[in-house]
């Protein structure tokens, strides 16, 4: 008998219809990245999944922080093999997806994923394998946390780029950085959100992305969208303890509803791209 996160998943999809998904292409995949630690690379990363299971897709939830991997903590799983076994071929990355109450598949993270595996060639066959599973997933969602991540550097650099960075200057030059080596490739979208602003009306999450977009198109010729500006919510932090994401517990609270927005502004940018999907394979 299919587990309650599949029967939640599956009662979504005829509710709301067959997600408007590509005819024969591979999944879509998103590199979460943050500015700075402590920014919100997982938990957008996780509520972003979330958000795209409401909407009735497949998420895959791959936790690839390779410095602090709680993506799984904060949606309520564990397992005893994660992204760490399938780098080293203790098992294969369907051995290491587990379902979550949210509706996202998620694969656990690894210690010190950043320090054990330091070479794009460690992870050059994840690609394939997600290719390879059995239920194959609409979006790929890859939390990276802020790195280092040169074993990343394929999904990194081919990937659809989800930015989250706070006000600060620091945050700010290592977003705009983050650009710099990974987002000059054509063909993808690239978007930042603003996360931590303060609940005073003076916008600064919306001004400090205009200075980000006007440096990434002067300097670079790499146009960055906008997705949103969030405050420092207390509640998002409740529920990523109680192992429900906040897009799946409480989707209709103004977070809720902004991480939604954010979710299929991605998406709907992503189909109006060529349907050739996420990455190239081989």
């Amino acid at each position: 008998m299919p587990n309650l996160a599949d029967q939640a998943t599956e009662l979504r999809r005829l509710a709301g219809g067959e997600p408007d998904r590509w005819a024969g292409g591979p999944p879509r995949h998103v590199a979460v990245l943050a500015g700075k630690p402590g920014a919100g690379a997982t938990t957008f990363a996780v509520n972003l999944a979330a958000a795209a299971a409401q909407s009735g897709r497949r998420a895959l939830l791959v936790d690839a922080d390779p410095i602090c991997g709680d993506a799984a903590a904060a949606c309520g799983v564990r397992s005893a093999f994660g992204l760490g076994e399938v780098l080293s071929s203790e098992c294969e990355l369907a051995d290491a997806v587990v379902s979550s109450a949210a509706g996202v598949d998620v694969v656990c993270g690894g210690v010190a994923l950043g320090t054990r595996f330091r070479r794009p060639a460690f992870a050059a066959g994840l690609i394939e394998q997600v290719q390879s599973l059995d239920e194959l997933p609409d979006i790929v969602y890859w939390d990276c946390g802020c790195g280092p991540h040169d074993w990343l550097s394929r999904v990194l650099r081919e990937a659809d780029l989800a930015l989250v960075t706070t006000a600060d200057s620091i945050s700010l030059l290592e977003t705009y950085a983050a650009i710099k080596v990974y987002g000059r490739r054509g063909g993808r979208s690239i978007s930042v959100a603003a996360n931590r602003c303060p609940e005073d009306g003076r916008r600064c999450g919306w001004d400090a992305y205009q200075r980000l977009q006007r440096a990434a198109w002067r300097h670079l010729q790499v146009s960055v969208a906008w997705g949103g500006e969030f405050p420092l919510d207390e509640q998002i932090q409740l529920t990523a303890i109680q192992g429900l994401p906040l897009a799946h517990q409480n989707p209709t609270s103004t977070t809720g509803q902004a991480l939604r927005r954010w979710s299929d502004d991605m998406i709907s940018s992503q189909s109006r791209r060529d349907r050739r999907g996420g990455l190239r394979q081989g």
